[in-house]
């Protein structure tokens, strides 16, 4: 599987409930737990030999890594339901912190006895949607993400994470970026000791096109060298 399960129509509902601040943080959590072995359930019952934890604690590909970001500022009230955007933008030069993912390989790795797989939303992505009012460039702020994100990496390596997948859908949109996107996928992935896959995409079924003729082209590759163009 690529990565996020299909999200059953009860969670969007309960997700949509905590924004309406109808139900805690307490509970959703145990209902992601809840949501997350059953997805694992069905990967293996499927007969998958590499599983993922289904991402249903994750709104959309960018908002849960963007909340982890040291230094990227959150306005809370630019969501309404849990599949929008928030409104997210970066001032300051990124101080370096855990971004706390590995607590989610553990969880997995602790539910399966298959290899397992983890997916990251790289700093190309990212920076697409966060409002940059510090860095000279788009490619400066992909830097420095990568560069916070390399130790996360590097922490999932050391977890145990099998597999890390990298998600970088914007590609199919801005091909003027990939030289220096893929200059910082490699500061992110260096020396993280683990397999490491690339996922290019555009696909949602709730978000209108980007760009012209946006639609699901994904590719998946995994790379044993460095990324090149």
């Amino acid at each position: 599987m690529v990565g996020s399960y299909a999200m059953p129509g009860w969670l969007e509902r309960l997700k949509t409930d905590f924004f309406a601040r109808r139900i805690s943080h307490h509970d959703l959590d145990e209902i992601y737990d809840a949501a997350a072995k059953a997805a694992i359930k069905d990967q293996e019952t499927a007969g998958l030999d590499i599983v993922t934890d289904g991402e249903p604690r994750r709104d959309n590909v960018v908002d849960y890594f963007l909340e982890r970001l040291p230094g990227v500022h959150i306005d809370r009230s630019s969501k309404k339901f849990y599949y929008d955007f928030y409104d997210s933008s970066v001032t300051s030069k990124l101080p370096t912190a855990s971004l706390g993912l590995v607590r989610d390989s553990q969880f997995l790795r602790a539910f399966t006895d298959r290899a397992t797989k983890i997916c990251i939303t790289g700093p190309h992505c990212l920076t697409k949607r966060l409002r940059n009012q510090f860095y000279p460039t788009e490619e400066a702020l992909a830097t420095d993400i990568a560069r916070v994100m390399n130790l996360e990496l590097k922490a999932l390596a050391k977890a145990g994470a099998d597999i890390i997948q990298i998600d970088e859908p914007y590609y199919s949109g801005f091909p003027e970026d990939v030289k220096w996107g893929i200059q910082a996928l490699n500061t992110l992935v260096d020396g993280v000791s683990a397999k490491i896959l690339l996922h290019v995409c555009y696909g949602n079924r709730y978000g209108k096109p980007s760009w012209k003729a946006a639609i699901d082209i994904s590719s998946r590759r995994c790379w044993t060298r460095r990324f090149s163009s």
